[in-house]
């Protein structure tokens, strides 16, 4: 699937961050961290992060962090508007809204 940056490193680094997450891995905040930092303006690693955040009971770095993703996301592809809106919706307790 596109994902919106020109940066390979970025975007390699935020899948596995997700792997990471998914696997319950040690390491997926340091991928985030460096996808961030390949392309800041890349709104998924930011929403990674938020939804590691959100797992590890840190409400108020998830909040922080998808509030970013929704900040970038505005150009990005259609799939990742929907999946930063989409836990947007959980992240700010609207479930029913994020599941959706």
């Amino acid at each position: 699937m596109p994902v919106s940056s020109s940066s390979a490193t970025a975007v390699d680094r935020y899948q596995e961050g997700m792997d990471q997450l998914l696997a319950y891995g040690p390491d997926a905040e340091q991928c985030f961290t460096d996808a961030i930092a390949a392309d800041e303006g890349l709104a998924l690693p930011h929403a990674g992060a938020a939804l590691l955040a959100f797992f590890h009971g840190d409400g108020a770095r998830a909040k922080s962090a998808i509030a970013r993703a929704r900040e970038l996301v505005g150009s990005a592809t259609r799939r990742e508007r929907q999946h930063v809106e989409a836990l947007s919706g959980m992240i700010g307790g609207e479930t029913a809204r994020g599941l959706a």
